[in-house]
């Protein structure tokens, strides 16, 4: 009968699949954890977790730092499956697993022993990685090759002994706990004086985490290494992407986190891996309006601004953004574009902005950035048609002046924001955080519309101590009727403009 027939060529297809699994489960992690835990969903994520921690065993990483949201499948993986397929491959190795609970971690080492006594690894591995019978407790237990398990949670005693595998897996428990300068320190502390000494000749530290604080024990290796301290491999995974995508949408959609994000500091910490401080520098919490629907931009003026890298592939990043101003004299923020690209694929992106929202003007920063990508921006005008005029601005004041004219207006409530703009949460954590944070690059590019708006409103341009007036660039039609500039300025730009026209066109 058909119906059995197809019963029976998935049932062979499934039986094929857990062969497949069970021959490549010793050189896979993934493979192992597949065909020994079957209720383990594979999700892109974890795949490369897993190429990350394959990678730890195989001598290729010695330090590894991964930050994932809450309930996605970390503990597991990192916890459970693969120190059991570690000392499978490793059996007279030795591992330390640590958490932020003797609970929480030996009950790690619970399920991991179940792995390890189970018949199914030691026919992949061979005898020497199967359970000692001698080992009944959770927190410490031997392979029959002599490999050992130790469990404790974290700033518990681990003094004399080592590993060749070390794992952190989240070190705090609740926000009160992050929160804490103490429990910080003393974190630290353990970590520097007593962790950190237990790691064997040829071993690795593996730390996964949830992020809390800014000052976690996350945060506080990444700013030793910005010292020049360890360097780690670091892997980060937020929840939501800058597209709106959800990391993992089969487990967690979109709607799942929507009323997550109410709460920003949670959802920037635990869910998007960028802990904000608890208080803002100079933008703060209530100065954030927002709109849920598109305005009628066709009452608006149309502006836009590029903060371009200084340099590309270390870790700088480009932002164009796009704002409308009303007949309020409302600033809504419309569009924005932040990548680490090169410099032809960023000009691009501006001129597609620049085609899809036809701005009045466009600021750019002065300087050697602009003078490198110049020549270049204005072929692809020409050749795409991107007509539009650019504003140059000094450089010469300090980051937070030149934000103060952003700053005034949004303490004033004149700056509304898309609240359900994939990049806004990321926007608005780098905005709470400066001039603190790691990145402004965000802000620089708001602060130039700050300016121009400035320039555009009042016919002169608000300009620092050594600031030199604003340089007007046409790249295309400047509209009649722009506010701000003398109509020797306008006739000036229009002239030159018909002039390049002529010669392109003959």
């Amino acid at each position: 009968m058909p119906g059995s027939d197809d019963r029976n060529a998935k049932a062979r297809l499934a039986e094929l699949m857990h062969e497949k699994l069970r021959r490549n489960a010793d050189k896979s992690l993934l493979a192992y954890a597949q065909y020994m835990v079957p209720s383990f969903k594979v999700n892109h994520h974890h795949e490369r977790i897993a190429e990350v921690l394959e990678d730890c065993e195989a001598g290729l990483i010695d330090r590894a730092l991964i930050t994932t949201p809450p309930r996605h499948g970390k503990s597991l993986l990192c916890s459970v499956v693969f120190p059991a397929w570690y000392l499978g491959r490793h059996p007279t190795n030795e591992v330390i697993a640590t958490a932020y609970g003797s609970e929480l971690v030996s009950g790690f080492g619970r399920r991991l022993r179940n792995l390890v006594r189970d018949p199914r690894h030691a026919d992949i591995f061979g005898e020497d990685a199967a359970l000692s019978p001698e080992s009944r407790a959770r927190d410490m237990w031997l392979t029959m090759g002599g490999g050992v398990y130790r469990a404790a949670g974290v700033g518990g005693g681990i003094t004399g002994f080592g590993g060749h595998c070390l794992i952190i897996d989240d070190p705090v428990k609740s926000w009160k706990e992050a929160d804490s300068p103490v429990v910080q320190s003393q974190t630290w502390d353990w970590y520097q004086s007593d962790f950190h000494t237990r790691v064997m000749k040829g071993g690795f530290i593996l730390v996964i985490q949830t992020r809390w604080n800014e000052n976690d024990l996350a945060g506080k290796l990444l700013a030793e290494e910005e010292k020049g301290g360890e360097q780690w491999h670091k892997v980060h995974f937020p929840a939501v992407d800058r597209d709106g995508k959800a990391l993992w949408p089969e487990m967690y959609d979109i709607d799942y986190f929507s009323r997550r994000m109410r709460n920003n500091r949670v959802w920037q910490a635990l869910y998007q891996g960028n802990p904000l401080p608890a208080e803002g520098n100079l933008f703060t919490e209530n100065m954030f309006r927002t709109y849920d629907r598109m305005p009628d931009i066709g009452r608006m003026r149309i502006y836009g601004a590029s903060d371009y890298a200084v340099s590309f592939g270390k870790g700088d990043f480009t932002v164009h953004a796009v704002v409308g101003v009303d007949e309020n004299d409302d600033i809504y923020l419309l569009d924005l574009w932040r990548r680490q690209e090169s410099s032809d694929v960023s000009v691009d992106a501006q001129l597609a902005l620049m085609l899809r929202w036809k701005p009045l003007i466009w600021a750019e920063e002065s300087g050697q950035i602009v003078k490198s990508i110049g020549p270049f921006l204005e072929k692809r005008q020409r050749e795409l048609k991107a007509w539009g005029a650019r504003r140059q601005f000094s450089s010469t004041t300090d980051k937070a002046a030149r934000a103060q004219s952003f700053l005034a207006r949004m303490g004033s409530g004149k700056v509304v924001f898309p609240a359900h703009a994939p990049w806004y949460p990321e926007l608005k954590a780098e905005m709470l955080k400066f001039p603190l944070g790691k990145h402004d690059d965000q802000v620089d590019a708001l602060s130039l519309i700050g300016r121009l708006i400035d320039r555009m409103s009042t016919g002169k341009a608000k300009e620092g101590p050594g600031e030199k007036p604003p340089a007007l660039t046409i790249g295309g039609n400047l509209p009649p009727g722009m506010r701000g500039f003398t109509w020797g300025e306008v006739v000036k730009d229009v002239i030159d403009l018909s002039r390049r026209r002529r010669r392109h066109a003959a």
